[in-house]
């Protein structure tokens, strides 16, 4: 369970758990509000599980950062269940 980021690419490899929702926003901070990013990719197509209420925190938080005018792109799981 990984979580990177290159330019405003933000990828997860393994499970969205709570210790991944908070790298999570932690990038997202950063490739906000350090790096001076106006869109953010975020990549789940590694993801292999995710749990909902860390979701629905993250859903949450993204809908905060479009509200502020942010793009909010979404790259979904490769792997249908």
């Amino acid at each position: 369970m990984t979580v990177s980021s290159e330019g405003n690419k933000i990828s997860i490899i393994g499970t969205f758990d709570e210790y991944n929702f908070y790298a999570m926003l932690g990038a997202m901070h950063n490739r906000v509000n350090s790096a001076g990013y106006q869109s953010i990719d975020l990549d789940f197509s590694d993801c292999n599980k995710a749990y909902s209420a860390q979701m629905l925190s993250f859903v949450a938080r993204c809908q905060r950062y479009w509200s502020e005018g942010i793009d909010i792109y979404l790259t979904l799981p490769s792997e249908k269940k």
